[in-house]
């Protein structure tokens, strides 16, 4: 869902819901 594969283990579902 993330248009960026980033780690979202480190990173906030922000990427997500971006």
């Amino acid at each position: 869902m993330s248009h960026e594969k980033r780690p979202l283990s480190r990173e906030p579902k922000m990427t997500e819901v971006h």
